[in-house]
C-alpha cells in the first residue's frame, strides 16, 4: 500500500499533501498547479487563464497598457482612463479641452474659460455641411463591417480606407457632410443596370455635379431630369455612433433637391479627420436607387430588387477587403 505522505493524484510529481491543486496537474513552481495561458499565474489565481496576462490584473491582458483589463476596455488598442472603459477622453472641438470638462464641446474656446470662446473672441466654426439628420428613406441599408477598419486609430484613417476602396472602383468624386460624432461620404451619381451592377465607359456617370464651391447633394436629382432611361444610384456611408433614423414625408426625388441644399466638402476637415475612432462607432450604407422612365421623372426605387448586394455589385465590398 502506497504511504499516504507519497499519493499522487493528479501524476504531476508533487506529492498531494505539498500539492496546492492536487486534482491538476501543474509545475513546482506553482505549488503543482496548472497555468494553461503560460502567463506564470496559476489558473486558481488567474482571472483571464486562458489569455495570458500580467500579475497587476489578476492575469488579464492589457495591450495598451493603460490598466485596464482588454476584457473590460472599449479601446484596448489607444489607452484611456478607467474612468472611460478604457478610452481616451474626446476634444470634438481640438481646442485642446477635453470634452468632459469643455462647456463648449463643438465650438474652440480656451481653457481658462473652460473651452468656450472668450468674451469678444469670435466664434469660428468650420466651413463643413450637416448632412440631413433624417434623411429621405433609402432604397436600401448595408451594414460595413468593422473588420475591415481594425488598423484604424482616428476618424481620418476610416476615410482613408473607404477613400482607397472609393477610388479603386472609379468613385474618384465624392461630398463629405458633418454627422454627429463623424461623417457622412456621398458618391457621384451612376448608371447601372437593374440589379445594381455599374454600367462600362461613358455610360456609366452622368454629367457633373460639381461646381467651384464643391460637391453637392441636390444636384443629384436635378441631374437625372436631363438623364437618359435607365437606373441610377448613388450612395452614402454614414461614420457615426447613434442609431440612424429616416423621414418618411421627404423623398429622395426632386422634391428633395428643392429642399436638401447642403454643398458637399470635397475633403474631410482637421478637426474631424483627427477625432478618435472607437469601438461604438458605426459604418452604415445607405443606398439610393433610382429609375429614370422614358420622358418622365425619375423615381426612387423602394426597396431595392437586390437588398444587401450593393457594396457587392458596385466592387466596393471586394475593395475594402484588400
Amino acid at each position: 500500500m502506497q504511504s499516504p505522505n507519497k499519493t499522487d493524484t493528479d501524476q504531476d510529481g508533487i506529492a498531494d499533501i505539498y500539492d496546492e491543486c492536487p486534482n491538476d496537474a501543474g509545475t513546482p513552481s506553482l505549488g503543482g498547479c496548472p497555468d494553461t495561458d503560460n502567463d506564470g499565474i496559476a489558473d486558481k489565481d488567474d482571472k483571464c487563464p486562458f489569455a495570458a496576462g500580467i500579475f497587476e490584473l489578476s492575469g488579464c491582458p492589457d495591450r495598451d497598457g493603460d490598466g485596464v483589463p482588454d476584457d473590460e476596455d472599449d479601446c484596448p488598442d489607444v489607452a484611456g482612463p478607467k474612468e472611460n472603459k478604457g478610452c481616451p477622453w474626446a476634444d470634438s472641438d481640438g481646442d485642446g479641452v477635453l470634452d468632459k470638462d469643455d462647456r463648449c464641446p463643438d465650438v474652440p474656446g480656451t481653457s481658462a474659460n473652460s473651452g468656450c470662446p472668450e468674451v469678444g473672441e469670435p466664434i469660428i466654426r468650420p466651413k463643413f455641411p450637416q448632412f440631413p439628420t433624417q434623411p429621405p428613406r433609402p432604397s436600401d441599408v448595408e451594414k460595413v463591417s468593422g473588420n475591415y477598419f481594425n488598423e484604424a486609430q482616428t476618424l481620418g484613417n476610416v476615410n482613408e480606407i473607404i477613400g482607397e476602396a472609393l477610388d479603386t472602383k472609379g468613385y474618384t468624386r465624392k461630398g463629405y457632410f458633418y454627422v454627429k460624432d463623424g461623417f457622412a461620404i456621398a458618391t457621384q451619381l451612376e448608371q447601372t443596370d437593374r440589379q445594381g451592377k455599374p454600367l462600362t465607359g461613358e455610360n456609366r456617370w452622368t454629367r457633373t455635379v460639381y461646381n467651384d464651391e464643391g460637391f453637392s447633394l441636390s444636384e443629384y436629382i436635378s441631374a437625372l431630369l436631363t438623364a437618359k432611361a435607365g437606373y441610377y444610384r448613388f450612395i452614402v456611408f454614414i461614420i457615426n455612433k447613434e442609431p440612424l433614423s429616416f423621414s418618411d414625408s421627404n423623398e429622395a426625388t426632386t422634391q428633395w433637391a428643392d429642399t436638401i441644399m447642403y454643398k458637399g466638402s470635397t475633403d474631410l476637415p482637421d478637426t474631424i479627420s483627427n477625432m478618435l475612432y472607437t469601438p461604438q462607432h458605426k459604418i452604415t450604407a445607405l443606398i439610393y436607387q433610382f429609375k429614370k422612365p422614358e420622358n418622365d421623372d425619375a423615381i426612387m426605387i423602394k426597396p431595392t430588387p437586390t437588398p444587401g448586394q450593393h457594396l457587392t455589385l458596385s466592387g466596393i465590398k471586394t475593395a475594402l477587403q484588400q
